[in-house]
């Protein structure tokens, strides 16, 4: 099977009067119904976005803080015109601080977000790597428990505490480069969040038409920002997702350890059994290609790639003989290379002479001559017949 991962290139506005775009074919609820994926709608502080087999649903009210695009694992989501640049090396600490916050009052230099929960964990970790001291302070200016977009909860503390784990095990670096820094404004200077130019001033009814059209065109033709993704999966199911934040993470992780372990709470490990009869069908059902069938003359199989496997576990629900699970890695360790999990060798039925891989070892005084299921299984009705009759 000649399978395909496909990168997110292409993404439309979710609403006319929201920055939020998305793209369906690498949304992995709505490519894969049997992958319950709801890190988007979870991260919503407004509660407006559901996503589902059926597509993405933005009611009215989006605050486009971008939390819901930092949650996705695929990167099916982005906040239109946020596109921050953590790759590039800084003279001073990385500081990031709240679109909110006037220009003035901000450090030079500081990257403005319209949420502090907008930055990945690949970003910030990126962040991190390029800091002369490996730190990066997040300015917590105490208005996130009355903002629309905040709460209680800090809107980067999960993800920060997340990051901070990830770096505990760096070698010769701080345990924890990434901080929330307490430093209040008086809530009379708080402002509104940038948006796009085009959702700010007022329109009259013409502009509002026109408007209209123009979103509802854009629908229909690639975002300028990215560039344009193709066509939608084939029907055969052969084009999977690319985890796109996972491999961002581990990049960014292996750039700061040089090598050295990771963290174990990153890394899958799957087991096959015996049972396996090599139908293939968790390969079928992963949706990135994490699992993938082999050939190799007369030897066939299952192989698996740890770096794009996302857990989801829809390989062994799907499993036929259930003869497949996923188990943690025994100790934290460097990210291994691609694996065999399954060998097989088919053989030749000796009743009908189709090929078949044999279920698992044969019990002692069983027939020595292999047969395939459908044979065996005529076999058996016939003893019972017989048993039945005599």
């Amino acid at each position: 099977m000649n399978i395909r991962l496909q990168a997110v290139t292409r993404l439309i506005q979710l609403a006319p009067d929201a920055r939020l775009r998305g793209c369906e074919d690498a949304c992995l609820p709505q490519r894969h119904a049997g992958v319950a994926c709801s890190a988007c709608s979870a991260a919503c502080p407004g509660g407006v976005l559901k996503v589902s087999a059926d597509g993405f649903d933005l009611a009215p009210g989006c605050l486009d803080c971008g939390r819901c695009a930092a949650a996705c694992p695929t990167h099916a989501l982005e906040l239109g015109g946020f596109h921050p640049d953590c790759s590039t090396a800084r003279s001073i600490s990385p500081c990031i601080d709240c679109e909110r916050v006037p220009p003035a009052a901000s450090p030079a230099g500081a990257l403005r977000v319209p949420c502090s929960g907008a930055l990945r964990a690949s970003q910030l970790l990126a962040l991190a790597n390029a800091s002369p001291d490996g730190r990066v302070t997040i300015l917590d200016r105490g208005w996130c428990a009355a903002c629309t977009a905040g709460g209680a909860t800090h809107p980067a503390a999960a993800r920060v505490t997340e990051v901070n784990s990830l770096l505990d095990i760096t070698p010769g670096k701080p345990a924890r480069r990434v901080v929330l820094a307490h430093h209040p404004l008086p809530p009379s200077l708080r402002g509104r969040a940038a948006r796009d130019p085009g959702l700010e001033r007022p329109l009259g009814r013409r502009d509002f038409l026109r408007q209209l059209v123009a979103h509802t065109a854009s629908a229909a033709r690639p975002d300028p920002t990215p560039a344009a993704i193709g066509s939608s999966a084939p029907p055969d199911g052969r084009t999977r997702i690319l985890p796109a934040e996972r491999l961002a993470l581990l990049q960014q992780l292996q750039n700061g350890t040089h090598g050295q372990p990771l963290h174990d709470g990153l890394l899958q490990q799957i087991e096959i059994g015996p049972g396996c009869c090599n139908q293939q069908v968790c390969a079928r059902s992963c949706p990135v290609a994490a699992l993938r069938p082999y050939q190799d003359e007369d030897i066939s199989g299952v192989a698996f790639e740890p770096a794009l496997c996302i857990g989801c576990g829809a390989c062994a629900a799907n499993c036929p003989e259930q003869a497949l699970r996923l188990v943690p890695p025994p100790a934290p360790h460097a990210l291994p290379a691609t694996t065999r999990l399954s060998r097989h060798a088919p053989q030749s039925c000796f009743d009908c002479g189709a090929p078949f891989v044999p279920r698992g070892a044969r019990g002692a005084g069983e027939d020595d001559d292999p047969r395939c299921p459908a044979c065996e299984k005529s076999r058996e009705l016939g003893r019972s017949l017989f048993a039945g009759l005599f």
